[in-house]
């Protein structure tokens, strides 16, 4: 979390919010959270992008690491967000929907990173 801005929290905890109250505009009690909404600006992670850099493959570039640590910082960034927030609700949890199924979001997060968007579920009474 130290790695966003004021705006970016507030605007990912206040879709967070909705969701616990099932009123989220994407799904109810499921929030779509883009990866750039995470990420400050950082010109070296946009020329690899631009450059087509694939951030899920191994590139040893200073383009594919600067890639790779703006995703993984975003994902770090989200996961103590999502942390804060299922401390301050009682009996919550956040569920990221991967390919295996729904995960505790704090353990998505912690082994992997997202380049685009992943989808959460805030489930009450968890």
């Amino acid at each position: 979390m130290h790695n966003l801005s004021m705006t970016q929290a507030l605007g990912i905890w206040s879709e967070l919010e909705a969701a616990f109250y099932s009123k989220n505009n994407f799904g109810g009690d499921t929030v779509e959270i883009y990866a750039y909404r995470l990420m400050p600006r950082c010109p070296t992670a946009e020329k690899a992008e631009a450059v087509g850099v694939n951030p899920h493959q191994s590139d040893a570039s200073i383009l594919g690491e600067a890639l790779r640590d703006t995703y993984r910082d975003a994902a770090r960034s989200l996961r103590s967000l999502i942390l804060f927030f299922e401390e301050s609700h009682a009996n919550v949890r956040v569920l990221v929907r991967s390919e295996t199924g729904l995960v505790p979001a704090a353990v998505w997060l912690s082994d992997n990173f997202f380049s685009h968007r992943i989808h959460v579920q805030v489930v009450r009474g968890a």
